[in-house]
């Protein structure tokens, strides 16, 4: 279930995104579109970010396999920032200065989300944040965008739904 979920939330995400990017740098003919992508592959998120690339690499495949995006073909160019924002920032300058992105989809944790931002921003890279949900991911500027609910709505939707569910007002003591 959550590879299916995840691949079309990616599927629309890479395509609207690769849009995005191919308007703001049209590319020569039948030229590849890189499309960066960042997730935990290490370290404790890995099940996470594992998950996140096969289905962002699926998604790929779809798109390419449909033609890709206007008659170019997606090419992913993963990199794992571990959750970490030092690594998120070391990615995101390298998808940018060695890879030549335009799209990156940020598979990770809003720490490391948080972190990137602000470089993909001042580049003009176009991100989308697939899971991360701080506030403060999208203000970093219009080249950001979000697949997910902001963090404050889903905490309040689980408040209620576990007080309506349970009857509980609070956590129970002694737990």
């Amino acid at each position: 279930m959550f590879h299916h979920v995840s691949k079309f939330v990616l599927r629309v995400g890479l395509t609207a995104g690769a849009l995005t990017a191919f308007a703001l740098a049209a590319a020569p003919a039948n030229a590849q579109i890189k499309v960066g992508f960042q997730a935990p592959l290490t370290g404790f998120a890995a099940a996470d970010g594992k998950s996140a690339m096969i289905a962002a690499q699926m998604a790929i495949d779809e798109v390419n396999g449909a033609g890709g995006v206007v008659g170019q073909k997606l090419e992913l160019v993963s990199y794992d920032d571990q959750a970490k924002p030092d690594q998120a920032i070391f990615t995101a300058n390298k998808l940018i200065g060695e890879d030549g992105v335009k799209l990156v989809v940020n598979a990770s944790y809003s720490a490391s989300g948080r972190a990137a931002a602000p470089i993909f921003q001042k580049a003009g890279v176009v991100m989308i944040a697939a899971y991360g949900v701080h506030p403060d991911i999208t203000t970093a500027g219009d080249y950001m965008f979000r697949l997910v609910h902001l963090g404050p709505p889903q905490g309040e939707a689980t408040a209620l739904f576990i007080g309506k569910t349970l009857h509980l007002k609070r956590y129970p003591s002694g737990q």
